[in-house]
C-alpha cells in the first residue's frame, strides 16, 4: 500500500491494535441501506483508532467535495480540506491524484509541503493528520480524514485498517447504488405490467364495441375498464338536464341505499363541487380527501375516502361528467392521471365513431355493407384475410364489381387479393404493380378520402379492374397515419356512381381500414407483451447470473489465485535453497492456476457475450444446425465415435447463431459425458406443442444426481469432479442466457450411470 507525506512508524513491533475490528466493520458495513449509513460507519470505525483522531468523511460530488460526515465542526473541516491553492494543489487534491494516502505525523510537515494552507483556509492544521481516498477501482467517491491533536506517528497496520475501511466503504456503496438500480428496474417493470393491462383493456373495448352506436353501453364500457385499474369504487356518469344533472349509467355499487336513492331520484345540483369546476374548466378534479358532505349529506358519503371526475367530449363539445368515488385512501399518481384520462380520451373516440356510424345508417345504405363486414370479420386479424372478406362484401351488396386490393412495397402499390371475376392475364398485370406517384392513387392518398372516376376518366394511373373500364373508386386505406394499403373497385356496367354505391365503398373500405389497423394494434400489443415478458425473464436470469459471479469471483477465482501466490512463495524458498528441481515444479503448477484463472475469465467473457449479442429472429431450419453441431463436437472430440439420432426436418423461429450456440453447447457435452462408453449415443427430438418447440438433447453418459438439476445452468457449476472431464461449468449458463433471450426455458433430467436428458424451449412467433 503505498503512501506519501511523513509520519509512518518505522517499528516493525506494533502492539496487538485496539480499534474496532473488521470483522465488525464488515458486518456493520453489510447493516447499511443508505450511503449515510455508511458514512456514519467509517467514522465510528476510524475514530477509534488510537489516540482518538477526529474523523471527517467527504463526498464526491462530480469536481467538488463535501462533508458527509464527522466529528468535529463540518464548516471548519469544509474550509480546511476542500479549499485548494490557487495552483489547485492541496493535500486532497494531491491523493485523490495519486490514488494513495497521504499522512503527516506532525503540522511542520504538512506546512512545509503546503506553507500556505492556514492563509488560504482561514484554519489552524491540526498536530498530525492523514487523507485517505476512497477508491472504487479508478473512481474516486470521497475521502477519509484524520485529524489529531498531538503528533501522531503512524503505524502500519493503522494505514492498513484505514485503507481496507475505504475499501469496504467503497464496495458497500457500489453495492447499495446496485441495489437501487435493481428496485428501479422492479418499478419500471410494475409500470410497465399496469401499461400493458390498460392497452390490452383500450384494444378489447376497440375490438368489442367497433360496431357499438350505443352512447351509454360505451360509457358503461369505458367505466367498466376504468374501475378495473382501481381498487373498490363506483363510476357515475352525469348529463346535464335543465335544473340537475342526471344520472345516466352506473357501474358499481354505491355503498348507500338511501345515497342511491338520492342520486336515481334527485340526481345533483348543478353547481355540484365535485362536477362543477370540471365542467367548467374541462381539467379533472382528483380528490386523495374527497370533501364529504359538499355534494350529498355527509353522512350518506362517509364510506367514500378519493374522488375524481371527468369531462366527457365529442367533437370538441361537452356532453357530461364521468365521475368515480373510491372505497379506500389514495394518493391519485401520474400513472393512474394519465391512464384514466386515456381512458376518457379513447371513450370521446368511442362516441365520435359511434355518432358518425348513426349518421351512415341514417343516411345512406352504407349500413349493410358496414354490418356483413364487420360479422364477417370476427376476431380475423390477418390482413390479406380481411382484404378477401372486404371483397366478398362489396360484390354482394354490390352488382357486377371487380375488387383488388394493394400492398405498399417499396415505391410501388402491388395487388394481393383481387376477386375472382379478374381474368389471369388482367391479375398478372395488377400484381406487375402501380407507381406511388400513379395520379389517381396518389389523389386518394393525398386527399385521405376515397376518389370516385367515373366512366370515361377510370384508367388513369392505375390498371383497369374491368374492360372497358367503366367506373372506378380508389380507397386509401391508413394505419397508424401512414397510408398502408388502396381497395380499389371497378364498374363493367354504369357510367357514375350513385350516392348508394359510393356510401357501400366509403363503409367497406372504412371498416377494412380500422380492421387492418385493429389487427396491427393487436399483433403490436402482442409483441409488446411478448418483449416485456422477455426483458422479464432476462432480468431475473440476469439477477441470478449478477450472484452467482460474485460468489465466482469471491469463490472460483480466488482458488487458482491461493494456488499462483501459495506455489509462488515456495518456488521462491526453492529458489532461495538452490532446489532446482521444486523450483520448476511449483512453478509448473503456478502454471496451471494461471491457465485455470484464464479459461474462468474466458467462460464469463462467453456469458458477457451472450446477453449482449443481437438478436435477430426468422424461420430457421434445425436440421442443418445439428449437423454443425455434431462436426464441431467430433473436431472437440476425435478420438470417441459419436452416433446422433436426429428429428424429422422441422424449421423453428429463432437467431441462428445464438441457436447453433445452443445445440454445439448440448451435444458437445452429450459426447464429453458419454466418452467412458464405445459409442456416444446423441438422440435429439423436437415435439411441437400449440405455444413452443420442446427440442431435448439425450445421451448415454455418467448422468447426473436429478437433486442438483437446478444447479447445472449455473455459471462454473459442476457436479463431477474437476480433473474428470474437461470444461469450466460455462456452457449451461450460456444455453440458459440464450433461452431466455427467445423467451424459453431450460431444464435437465437424468440419473446417476444412466444418461442424461438436456432440454429448451423455443416461443413460437406471433401471428
Amino acid at each position: 500500500m503505498p503512501v506519501s507525506g511523513s509520519g509512518l512508524s518505522e517499528s516493525p513491533d506494533i502492539p496487538e491494535p485496539s480499534w474496532m475490528p473488521l470483522q465488525e466493520v464488515t458486518a456493520r458495513l453489510a447493516g447499511a441501506h443508505t450511503r449515510e449509513q455508511v458514512e456514519d460507519v467509517v467514522v465510528q470505525a476510524a475514530s477509534h483508532l488510537p489516540a482518538a483522531p477526529q474523523v471527517t468523511v467527504l463526498r464526491r460530488e462530480g469536481l467538488q467535495f463535501r462533508v458527509a460526515a464527522s466529528t468535529r465542526d463540518a464548516t471548519a473541516t469544509a474550509a480546511l480540506w476542500t479549499v485548494a491553492s490557487p495552483q489547485g494543489i492541496s493535500p486532497l487534491t494531491d491523493a485523490v491524484r495519486d490514488r494513495r494516502p497521504r499522512v503527516y505525523g506532525h503540522r511542520e510537515a504538512l506546512l512545509a509541503e503546503y506553507p500556505q494552507i492556514e492563509t488560504q483556509t482561514g484554519e489552524a492544521v491540526a498536530a498530525a493528520c492523514a487523507v485517505v481516498p476512497v477508491l472504487l477501482g479508478s473512481r474516486v467517491l470521497g475521502a477519509l480524514i484524520l485529524e489529531y491533536d498531538q503528533p501522531h506517528a503512524f503505524a502500519v497496520t493503522e494505514l492498513s485498517f484505514l485503507y481496507a475501511l475505504a475499501s469496504q466503504a467503497a464496495l458497500t456503496i457500489d453495492r447499495l447504488h446496485l441495489l437501487r438500480q435493481a428496485h428501479t428496474h422492479e418499478q419500471q417493470r410494475d409500470e410497465a405490467t399496469r401499461r400493458n393491462q390498460a392497452l390490452e383493456a383500450f384494444a378489447v373495448m376497440s375490438r368489442d364495441l367497433a360496431s357499438e352506436t350505443d352512447r351509454y353501453v360505451l360509457v358503461r364500457r369505458a367505466q367498466e375498464i376504468m374501475l378495473s385499474l382501481l381498487t373498490p369504487g363506483y363510476a357515475l356518469y352525469w348529463e346535464q338536464a335543465p335544473d340537475r344533472w342526471q344520472l345516466r349509467s352506473q357501474v358499481g355499487d354505491i355503498g348507500n341505499p338511501e345515497l342511491q336513492r338520492l342520486v336515481d331520484e334527485h340526481g345533483l345540483p348543478l353547481d355540484a363541487p365535485a362536477l362543477d369546476s370540471t365542467w367548467r374548466t374541462g381539467v379533472p378534479n382528483y380528490q386523495d380527501d374527497y370533501a364529504q358532505g359538499a355534494d350529498t349529506p355527509a353522512e350518506m358519503i362517509r364510506h367514500v375516502n378519493a374522488a375524481t371526475a371527468f369531462q366527457v367530449r365529442m367533437y370538441g363539445q361537452r356532453i357530461g361528467m364521468l365521475a368515480i368515488g373510491l372505497f379506500d385512501q389514495r394518493v391519485w399518481t401520474p400513472m393512474d392521471k394519465v391512464l384514466l384520462e386515456t381512458s376518457v380520451t379513447s371513450l370521446g373516440l368511442a362516441l365520435e365513431r359511434a355518432e358518425q356510424t348513426r349518421h351512415v345508417q341514417e343516411r345512406t345504405a352504407g349500413l349493410d355493407a358496414f354490418v356483413a363486414f364487420t360479422e364477417a370479420v370476427g376476431s380475423e386479424s390477418d390482413a390479406r384475410r380481411l382484404a378477401h372478406l372486404a371483397t366478398h362484401v362489396l360484390q354482394a351488396h354490390l352488382e357486377d364489381v371487380r375488387v383488388a386490393y394493394y400492398e405498399r412495397q417499396h415505391d410501388m402499390w402491388t395487388a394481393a387479393v383481387w376477386s375472382g371475376n379478374i381474368r389471369p392475364d388482367e391479375a398478372a398485370q395488377l400484381q406487375r404493380g402501380v407507381p406511388m406517384d400513379a395520379p389517381t392513387f396518389a389523389e386518394a392518398v393525398h386527399s385521405r378520402v376515397a376518389v370516385f372516376s367515373d366512366g370515361g376518366t377510370a384508367g388513369h394511373g392505375h390498371p383497369r379492374a374491368a374492360d372497358p373500364p367503366g367506373a372506378a373508386a380508389v380507397c386509401p386505406i391508413f394505419i397508424d397515419g401512414d397510408p398502408q394499403a388502396i381497395l380499389t373497385v371497378g364498374r363493367v356496367e354504369g357510367a357514375t356512381w350513385t350516392e348508394r354505391q359510393r356510401a357501400i365503398v366509403r363503409a367497406v373500405g372504412q371498416s377494412l381500414g380500422l380492421a387492418l389497423e385493429r389487427a396491427a394494434q393487436a399483433r403490436a400489443l402482442t409483441a409488446q407483451r411478448d418483449a416485456l415478458d422477455r426483458q422479464t425473464q432476462e432480468l431475473v436470469a440476469a439477477n441470478e447470473e449478477l450472484e452467482a459471479f460474485a460468489y465466482s469471483a469471491s469463490h472460483d477465482l480466488r482458488t487458482p489465485v491461493r494456488h499462483v501466490m501459495g506455489f509462488a512463495d515456495l518456488a521462491r524458498i526453492a529458489l532461495a535453497n538452490g532446489d532446482t528441481e521444486k523450483v520448476l515444479r511449483n512453478l509448473g503448477i503456478v502454471q496451471q492456476g494461471a491457465r485455470r484463472m484464464e479459461q474462468l475469465i474466458d467462460g464469463m467473457l462467453m456469458l458477457s457475450r451472450a446477453g449482449r449479442q443481437d438478436f435477430r429472429p426468422h424461420w430457421v431450419p434445425l436440421a442443418p444446425l445439428i449437423a454443425q453441431a455434431q462436426q464441431d463436437a467430433q473436431l472437440e472430440f476425435p478420438a470417441q465415435p459419436i452416433t446422433l439420432h436426429g428429428p424429422p426436418p422441422v424449421a423453428v423461429w429463432g437467431d441462428p447463431t445464438l441457436i447453433q450456440q445452443v445445440l454445439t453447447n448440448l451435444i458437445s457435452n452429450a459426447v464429453k459425458y458419454s466418452t467412458l462408453q464405445a459409442v456416444s449415443e446423441v438422440v435429439v427430438q423436437v415435439r411441437e406443442e400449440p405455444a413452443e418447440w420442446v427440442i431435448t438433447v439425450r445421451d448415454n453418459g455418467v448422468g447426473f444426481d436429478p437433486r442438483y438439476a437446478a444447479r447445472l445452468f449455473g455459471i462454473f457449476q459442476r457436479l463431477h469432479p474437476q480433473g474428470a472431464y474437461p470444461g469450466i461449468g460455462a456452457g449451461l449458463a450460456t444455453v440458459r442466457r440464450i433461452v431466455v433471450k427467445h423467451g424459453g426455458r431450460v431444464f435437465a433430467d437424468s440419473a446417476d450411470g444412466q444418461g442424461a436428458t438436456f432440454g429448451f424451449t423455443l416461443a413460437k412467433p406471433a401471428r
